[in-house]
């Protein structure tokens, strides 16, 4: 199931990059293959979810660890985005798009930090 699982992910990736390359060029397309990576990603989620339905485990890691690796994982990513913010020249319109993405993150920072009591 690992490499049913690899393959999913990565076709989803791809598809994702098709998807998003595609969003100036041809709406249509751009349109439909939403959908397309969506089930792509459903498909790789829910080999993995039947893995573990199997008694199998994907990490090492206890769950304190998984907890605490989720809210670094939302932590670091969101310092990169306000570290990028604070040393680039950008536009406005990035620096809004860089503020909701970094307000997004904090959003569920919060909700991760909930699971480290």
């Amino acid at each position: 199931m690992n490499n049913l699982y690899k393959k999913a992910l990565e076709a989803h990736n791809i598809m994702l990059d098709l998807h998003i390359d595609t969003k100036t060029t041809d709406p249509l397309f751009h349109k439909e293959t939403e959908w397309f990576y969506e089930t792509l990603f459903e498909v790789a989620h829910n080999i993995w979810e039947k893995y573990v339905d199997l008694w199998n485990n994907l990490t090492s890691l206890k769950l304190q660890e998984k907890k605490n690796k989720a809210n670094k994982i939302i932590n670091e990513l969101k310092k990169e985005i306000e570290i990028y913010k604070e040393n680039n020249k950008i536009t406005l319109w990035t620096e809004d798009l860089l503020g909701s993405l970094s307000n997004s993150l904090e959003n569920i920072e919060w909700s991760s930090k909930w699971f480290l009591k």
